[in-house]
C-alpha cells in the first residue's frame, strides 16, 4: 500500500482495517465486481458509517448501475448526444470527480443553482433517468449526502419537486432547501466554503 493510500485510510481512523479486508474478501467472490484498492473501500465504508453489509450493497449498486446504464457512464462524447444526455454525462462524471478527488468527508452538500431555467426546461426532463440519477445519488455513491441546496429558485419549482419526489427518499426529501437569492444560503452555509462566483 502506497503513502497516499496510508494517508487516506488514517484520515479516517472509524473505517475499520478488518472490514476493509473482509470486503476484499467478498469482492474476490464477485466476479462481475473489480478488485478494489483499499482507499476506494474506505470510501464505501465511510460513506456507510462502517456498516460492512450496507458498504457491500452500495458497492454492487455502484457498479452495476455504472455498468448497466449506458446512456449516463459510457459514451461520454457530450458532442455526439442530445443535450439532456449530455447533461446527464457531465453530471454524473462531476460527481466521480468529486468523489475521487475529495474523498471521504464527514458530509457533502449539493448546491445546484437554478439560474436561467425556464418553464420549457420541464418538457425536456427525461424522467426515467432522473430516476436512475437519483438512485445512483441515493444508493450507489460513495458520499454522506447531508443537504441539498436550490439558489435562484423559479417559480415552478413546486412542479419540479412534484415530478421528483416519487424517486426521492423521505430523508432526502428533508435535506432540501430553497433559497430564492443567496442571503438565505449564507446563513445556511459558511460564505467561504461557496465559490467566488
Amino acid at each position: 500500500m502506497d503513502s497516499e493510500e496510508n494517508n487516506e485510510l488514517a484520515r479516517w481512523p472509524s473505517v475499520d482495517r478488518d472490514s476493509i479486508e473482509k470486503i476484499k474478501q467478498w469482492l474476490s467472490t464477485q466476479e462481475h465486481l473489480p478488485q478494489l484498492e483499499e482507499h476506494d473501500i474506505a470510501l464505501f465504508l465511510h460513506a456507510n458509517y462502517g456498516n460492512q453489509e450496507a458498504s457491500q450493497r452500495t458497492i454492487e449498486n455502484y457498479y452495476t448501475l455504472r455498468t448497466s446504464h449506458h446512456e449516463c457512464f459510457t459514451n461520454r462524447d457530450v458532442f455526439n448526444d442530445p443535450i439532456q444526455t449530455a447533461l446527464r454525462i457531465i453530471m454524473t462524471m462531476c460527481l466521480d470527480l468529486w468523489v475521487k478527488l475529495e474523498g471521504n468527508a464527514n458530509g457533502h452538500i449539493m448546491l445546484s443553482d437554478m439560474q436561467g431555467m425556464h418553464l420549457g426546461h420541464m418538457t425536456k426532463l427525461n424522467m426515467g433517468a432522473s430516476k436512475k440519477h437519483m438512485f445512483y445519488v441515493q444508493e450507489a455513491l460513495p458520499i454522506r449526502l447531508k443537504q441539498i441546496h436550490f439558489i435562484n429558485v423559479v417559480p415552478f419549482m413546486n412542479r419540479i419537486m412534484f415530478l421528483m419526489r416519487p424517486f426521492m427518499r423521505k430523508d432526502v426529501q428533508e435535506m432540501i432547501n430553497m433559497h430564492v437569492d443567496m442571503d438565505t444560503l449564507r446563513n445556511a452555509i459558511p460564505v467561504e466554503s461557496l465559490p467566488n462566483e
